[in-house]
């Protein structure tokens, strides 16, 4: 399944109340940011953390070796999450970003931290040219008040002004809640159907079907329309007997269309055929698990 990363830029002690270069808002962004990384560990995905450097150690903050210039401990790395040290605005540029995001199958990032009109900003627009789906949690970021010719710009202004600019052509911004949503979704979409994947190879039929809601509606073409969880059960029956196995996704993708539902589409092959599902629509549960509601699927 296409892997979502987080990229936590920049929270850094010098960004903090009593820090060389505060920020307005940086104790909620901060907040916010410890919310994400709980949810996006608890879901076992990729956490990368991005601090800055200024190589002149007479720069105004984030000096070298300085205590102001490391992560802050509310977002303190755990064992096993990278930290990319970078020297400048884009944390692309001269860092091993990109190779960190490829080798753990990166498609998409969600990303938060500061400044907003800096490094926020850049890291956003580099990852968007470089073709990965990016999330911004308007919430879990920061800026400052700035000045230009006289004209003096608060930083609640200069927030929305970016994130507005981000939302239109480089992102999708969002709160921080609804990102977690759609984390944890996306999470107990995967497993499911892991799951379901699992009971076909092993000829468990049963377990295919408990993936599916009661009333589901699977259609299999060409073989027909099966409804309800009886009906989709005896539909994987046949095919196990019938010595079908090994089942293989390709290039699945997943949408989430909302806070409780999304699809997956994906190219597929077993051991004596293969084809393409077109729709997969999986939905959340009172438990927290997801179920499918539709399958649409054809045999080629």
């Amino acid at each position: 399944m296409m892997t979502t990363a987080l990229l936590l830029i920049d929270i850094q002690n010098d960004y903090f109340d009593g820090g060389k270069c505060p920020l307005v808002g940086m104790d909620v962004a901060a907040k916010h940011s410890v919310n994400l990384l709980d949810a996006f560990r608890e879901s076992s995905l990729p956490v990368i953390h991005v601090r800055h450097e200024f190589l002149d150690t007479e720069t105004a903050f984030f000096s070298a070796g300085s205590e102001g210039a490391l992560i802050h401990p509310l977002l303190a790395p755990a064992q096993g999450e990278p930290v990319v040290v970078k020297h400048q605005i884009n944390s692309f540029k001269g860092t091993p970003l990109v190779d960190l995001l490829e080798e753990r199958g990166v498609k998409n990032v969600v990303i938060a931290g500061a400044m907003t009109y800096m490094c926020v900003d850049a890291v956003t627009r580099a990852a968007a040219d470089l073709g990965y789906v990016c999330s911004v949690a308007h919430d879990a970021c920061a800026t400052m008040d700035v000045e230009f010719e006289g004209v003096k710009v608060e930083a609640a202004q200069v927030h929305a002004a970016v994130m507005a600019a981000l939302d239109f052509a480089f992102a999708e911004v969002r709160s921080t809640q609804v990102l977690i949503e759609e984390v944890l979704l996306i999470n107990a979409v995967k497993k499911a159907s892991e799951r379901w994947k699992s009971a076909f190879n092993a000829g468990n039929a049963a377990g295919c079907a408990a993936e599916y809601e009661s009333n589901a509606v699977m259609q299999a073409k060409p073989f027909g329309v099966y409804t309800g969880a009886d009906e989709v059960r005896g539909f994987w029956e046949k095919l196990i007997a019938d010595g079908f196995s090994d089942v293989e996704y390709i290039d699945p993708v997943i949408t989430v269309l909302d806070h409780q539902q999304a699809v997956i589409t994906s190219g597929w092959k077993m051991n004596k055929a293969g084809g393409v599902i077109h729709k997969e629509l999986w939905v959340l549960q009172e438990d927290g698990s997801a179920k499918l509601r539709e399958d649409d699927f054809e045999a080629q």
